[in-house]
């Protein structure tokens, strides 16, 4: 009888904690009507009316900053650019406001300051770039000195930053944790803290990778969903989610997602069929962000004020995308006033060249890295 009332006693102890430490977790969602938004849609040839080219930079070039690929691109609390390059030279670089090239952060390797592979990076609040590696979480100081590292139970897609803590969107479980969420909390020692939204199992089967899925603006976390149109903001000050999702088709693709294994005409469906916002970037008080279907023919630009409740949307003729005539066909990351775009192409840049005065001063060939152009869109507001 003891040992009955012992059991029982010693369950519901354990049932009651691991409540609370599940519930002590949870956060209140909430929505933001999509209705209420005023959207106002252009044309993309109306952007060239809005958009002027505040400067543009060339990325020095040296023996130890060859840059193959910009993946991504973030500028630090003292205006110092920092370009991720993940699949060709697997490396950070850290170049000045004007593009002199400073020092690089990595190499691949299995030792201390080591990785197989660059998936984001972020800058923290003292400046000190943190990698995100396969199982793997890799911290330097600006100067290029490792700080520490730790292995994890986990890989991801992207990583941010606000304050002291770090956010960062899961694509894998490498272990099966008790409560999976799809974006984990740390502190700045790599401690797991906390987490948000249940975790999509569909990530580890069915991942169709987006560019960038996370931004931080005054002071809240913004992240897209990867499998339908919709955007979510978290306040780490109240502890509270709020949703804006955007009417859309993609229920039909239910039947789809149901199989438990995918053939090459179930990806080539969804690839096709897939609404979604496919990048997300901050700048000032606004959110940038690209809504795409291929089936629709969408490539669209939105630019988002949820203060105001105000959006602009940059519509596209699907020839014009397939053809390259449009502005931001390939965006990088934001600054304070816009978003930052690359030039790589001679041809691209004699035709810019021709319309925006401040290149008249750069020179570009095949074998410069990339001429970052700095695109301002914070005044469309004003």
């Amino acid at each position: 009888m003891k040992k009955l009332i012992f059991f029982l006693l010693f369950f519901s102890i354990s049932s009651f904690c691991c409540f609370f430490c599940s519930s002590r977790d949870e956060k209140k969602v909430g929505n933001i009507d999509f209705e209420s938004l005023s959207i106002i849609k252009k044309e993309a040839k109306d952007i060239s009316k809005i958009v002027g080219i505040e400067r543009a930079i060339k990325l020095e070039i040296t023996e130890d900053s060859i840059i193959g690929n910009i993946d991504k691109l973030l500028v630090g609390n003292s205006s110092e650019i920092f370009i991720g390059d993940y699949l060709s030279s697997k490396k950070i670089f850290r170049f000045t406001r004007d593009g002199k090239f400073m020092n690089c952060y990595g190499r691949i390797g299995q030792g201390p300051g080591e990785y197989v592979q660059i998936m984001g990076f972020t800058i923290d609040a003292e400046d000190n770039i943190i990698l995100l590696t396969p199982y793997k979480l890799i911290k330097f100081e600006k100067n290029g000195d490792y700080i520490k590292e730790v292995r994890t139970n986990y890989n991801g897609i992207d990583i941010t930053s606000i304050n002291d803590k770090i956010y960062i969107y899961i694509s894998r479980y490498r272990h099966s944790p008790k409560i999976k969420k799809s974006i984990l909390i740390l502190d700045s020692d790599f401690r797991e803290i906390g987490g948000l939204a249940a975790y999509d199992t569909r990530l580890e089967k069915y991942l169709f990778v987006t560019f960038n899925t996370l931004a931080n603006n005054k002071k809240s976390l913004f992240f897209i969903d990867l499998y339908d149109l919709k955007l979510t903001q978290f306040n780490p000050g109240d502890n509270n989610l709020v949703q804006l999702i955007i009417p859309n088709e993609n229920y039909k693709l239910k039947n789809i997602w149901g199989k438990k294994r995918l053939k090459e005409d179930d990806r080539t469906e969804i690839k096709k069929n897939l609404h979604r916002f496919g990048l997300i970037y901050s700048f000032k008080d606004n959110l940038f962000l690209i809504e795409r279907c291929k089936d629709k023919k969408i490539f669209n630009f939105w630019i988002l004020n949820l203060d105001k409740r105000k959006c602009v949307i940059f519509t596209h003729r699907w020839e014009d995308l397939l053809s390259g005539k449009i502005y931001f066909s390939r965006m990088l990351g934001a600054y304070d006033r816009g978003i930052i775009g690359s030039i790589c192409s001679v041809e691209k840049f004699s035709e810019y060249k021709k319309e925006f005065d401040v290149l008249n001063d750069l020179e570009f060939s095949i074998d410069d890295n990339p001429i970052l152009v700095f695109f301002e869109l914070g005044k469309l507001w004003d």
